[in-house]
């Protein structure tokens, strides 16, 4: 979908196509603007379902103009079909239709329409299908279908899995003409939410604030050992903290950061793991968290601000660890430190930016203080990030220039993940309509016999499966249906069980064969996806243990009392520190083989909620710690110059 070239040196149907596709696109985010702050105004009212029908045909339009049915992507502006309008245009009529006639098919209440219009739910269940193919493959649409053959056929089946006799009509009434399935609680949040956040991160690209938050990390980090990996890590912080979203973290962080990395000499694969490890930071840090926050907090009827306090510890480890690997990994290899001379400092440099930073200020006070909705104080937060990028004539200048793509990129934000999100709509209809989700969970805990460890490692391969095809937004609401039941029916705290599923939704990014983090980073890097992959999974251990051990003991998510809270908290910070150097084989000085080995074993046990368990890691842990010391020691004395 680019629309950079001039208009006079194109054939006349690429004019064509990227005038529809701008306004196509344009019309996105202004929908989005208009729904939630403006039409109510003047007493025009909509539903978040008729709202979320009109964007769904808009998106379907947009994917069948855009990506080829083969999947592949190439350099050459992709031109549609005969077949490719024909799609397009059933899928914009198909959303249009249901939400111009919504209190009609209000009062259908799911159970099937007119002739017509049965025939034009499959026609558009079709459409959303080949759509979500074209987008990430054949997974979540093989899913997709196999559950609606499941509804079909369910009722022939024996046993728990044996449904009723649902009709055709019945059926697609379910999935389209309702505001359950394709147009559901899923699509209205993406449609909503991750629209208004995805603006929001739009128009933080075109600003300074990439120059700035890069520069506060060179100033405060770029000066100590290892300074130039270490630079990421708190951009990507400063990132994670307003967007939310991995891509767009990695995008703006990287270009920025890794030419310091690729001065320094740092290898291209370990540059690649920690841009991908750092920028997944974004999905765990509130108080955004990819816009999953806030609908965990609707979910599990604990509300935004338990959500968001919850992740805080986990988040702070998750950069903790990065940042202690990446310092032990520099020690060992001995690269040079940046030269204070060639950084910015840092007094001049909050001084020259400090105003980008009250955006999120601004959009924590709304959500907590004036209680208002997300979209909204995400819209009112976009404002005051607009008015702090006009006001300097160096940040006015910059914005301005890139004032044209923010509409069009802030839709094309959308396009993806609301158009799989309307794939996986069918998977919650049926799931819904046949009660398969509570048969599920009932069937999990019996396969695993009511073992805690063994129900989570088939949560932990289902959220990896399902990963293979959809936002990890997406894989929470089928994982929370599906999995989060059986967790807590078998004794794990409710934010535990949804943490679990997010946080390993989390970890798919840099975790072959998922691993979109890691293939996007091992593209900047010139490296394999696939190795990147496998080397970040090292430097983002914390996103695989904190949710293991929260099933136990929710601790670090602030659940619990006080003293079990902070003795869990400085036991994983120790745990942290020693697993760092187990990984990389440094801490004082080079460890010797027995001693990573003591140091992997003993971080392990030191996150382990039991006091007992956690002092034993802690004392495996001395013994090469000793060592450690005592070889420093030898070491700095053998460096001074001995007076004689």
């Amino acid at each position: 979908m680019k629309d950079n070239p001039e208009l006079t040196e194109m054939p006349s149907w690429m004019k064509v196509k990227r005038i529809i596709n701008i306004l196509a696109l344009s019309f996105l985010p202004i929908f989005g603007i208009l729904f939630q702050e403006l039409l109510w105004r003047f007493n025009i009212y909509l539903y978040k379902e008729q709202y979320a029908m009109v964007a769904v045909g808009v998106v379907q339009f947009l994917v069948y103009m855009n990506y080829p049915a083969s999947g592949k992507r190439s350099k050459e502006e992709y031109r549609p079909n005969i077949a490719d309008i024909v799609m397009s245009l059933i899928g914009l009529f198909g959303g249009l239709y249901v939400a111009f006639r919504w209190d009609y098919v209000f009062r259908l209440g799911g159970l099937g329409g007119t002739p017509f219009e049965e025939l034009m739910g499959w026609a558009f269940i079709l459409v959303v299908l080949e759509s979500a193919r074209r987008l990430v493959g054949w997974p979540l649409v093989g899913t997709a279908i196999v559950f609606l053959l499941y509804a079909i056929f369910g009722n022939n089946l024996q046993g728990v899995f044996r449904t009723a006799n649902f009709s055709l009509s019945h059926i697609v009434g379910y999935v389209y003409l309702s505001g359950i399935g394709i147009f559901g609680h899923a699509a209205q949040i993406i449609a909503i939410v991750v629209l208004a956040f995805t603006l929001f991160g739009v128009i933080l690209q075109v600003t300074r604030a990439g120059e700035f938050f890069l520069n506060i990390a060179l100033a405060l980090v770029g000066h100590l050992r290892g300074g130039a990996s270490k630079v990421p890590i708190f951009a990507s912080f400063l990132f994670a903290t307003m967007t939310g979203e991995p891509a767009s973290n990695l995008g703006i962080v990287a270009p920025l950061s890794y030419p310091l990395m690729k001065k320094m000499k740092y290898e291209p694969l370990f540059s690649g793991a920690v841009l991908a490890v750092s920028s997944c930071g974004a999905l765990i840090t509130p108080p955004v968290m990819g816009a999953v926050i806030f609908l965990m907090g609707e979910m599990t009827g604990l509300g935004y601000p338990r959500i968001m306090l919850g992740a805080i510890i986990p988040a702070f480890l998750f950069y903790f660890s990065l940042y202690m690997q990446v310092d032990f990994y520099s020690a060992d290899k001995n690269y040079p430190r940046l030269e204070k001379k060639d950084l910015p400092n840092l007094k001049e440099t909050f001084k020259s930016g400090w105003y980008f930073l009250i955006p999120v200020v601004a959009l924590v006070y709304l959500l907590l203080g004036l209680k208002k909705s997300v979209a909204s104080a995400v819209y009112y937060a976009v404002v005051v990030l607009i008015i702090i990028s006009v006001i300097k004539k160096e940040d006015r200048k910059v914005f301005f220039s890139n004032i044209k793509s923010i509409l069009p990129d802030s839709g094309r934000g959308l396009v993806s993940v609301l158009g799989v999100t309307s794939c996986s709509g069918i998977i919650l209809a049926i799931l819904n309509l046949t009660g398969l989700g509570l048969r599920v969970s009932a069937l999990l805990t019996t396969l695993s016999g009511g073992n805690l460890l063994i129900l989570a490692l088939i949560t932990a391969v289902a959220i990896y499966i399902m990963g293979m095809g959809v936002a990890p937004i997406v894989s929470y609401i089928i994982m929370s249906i599906l999995v989060a039941p059986a967790l807590v029916g078998i004794g794990v705290s409710v934010i535990a069980a949804h943490f679990f599923i997010i946080y390993m939704a989390t970890s798919a990014f840099i975790t072959p064969p998922v691993a979109m983090a890691s293939y996007i980073a091992g593209g900047i890097v010139g490296e394999s996806g696939v190795k990147v992959g496998f080397r970040a999974m090292r430097l983002g251990i914390v996103c695989y243990l904190v949710p293991f051990i929260s099933l136990w003991s929710p601790t670090l998510l602030l659940e619990g009392a006080v003293f079990d809270i902070v003795h869990t908290t400085i036991t994983a910070i120790f745990a942290v520190v020693y697993l760092a150097a187990g990984f990389e084989g440094f801490m004082l000085v080079k460890a010797q083989i027995w001693q990573r080995v003591l140091f992997t074993i003993g971080g392990f046990l030191l996150f382990s909620p039991s006091l007992t368990i956690s002092l034993a890691g802690a004392g495996l842990g001395v013994v090469p710690l000793i060592f450690q010391f005592n070889s420093y020691k030898r070491q700095k004395a053998s460096d001074t110059p001995q007076v004689t």
